[in-house]
């Protein structure tokens, strides 16, 4: 399509990026305008009838919009990126277990801790007693 004397060429760019800007705006506000109408063309063939309101103009329709923009908000985003990064960081706490006490704890079942449990057992405390209602 072009060739590449003009790919280099700095002011070329500029101007190609000019015209994208350009285009962007024109865009934009042919949106703005056509959302307008949109909501002008809704009102007037809806609330105006069932509801016998009068019908607005353009400007109002705009108005319309913006106020219900600020009663309802601006549409925020998504609260996934926060509560992503939330549970991430706790994943990563929980990760980081210490598994020194490991050995230790290993010694403590193997002597006391055993017995202990099997005594609490055989009083009648399992876990399928205590699930019972009583």
């Amino acid at each position: 399509m072009y060739s590449k004397e003009f790919w280099n060429n700095p002011d070329a760019k500029k101007s190609l990026k000019a015209l994208k800007i350009f285009l962007m705006v024109a865009g934009f506000l042919a949106l703005g305008i056509a959302l307008g109408f949109f909501i002008m063309f809704l009102w007037n063939a809806t609330m105006a009838s069932i509801f016998d309101l009068p019908t607005v103009t353009y400007w109002q329709a705009v108005g319309l919009f913006f106020l219900a923009k600020l009663f309802f908000g601006f549409g925020g985003g998504s609260q996934s990126s926060r509560s992503n990064r939330k549970k991430r960081h706790s994943q990563e706490q929980s990760s980081e277990v210490d598994f020194s006490s490991d050995k230790a704890f290993k010694e403590f079942w193997q002597g006391e801790g055993k017995k202990a449990y099997e005594a609490y057992l055989a009083a009648g405390n399992s876990a399928e007693a205590s699930k019972e209602p009583k």
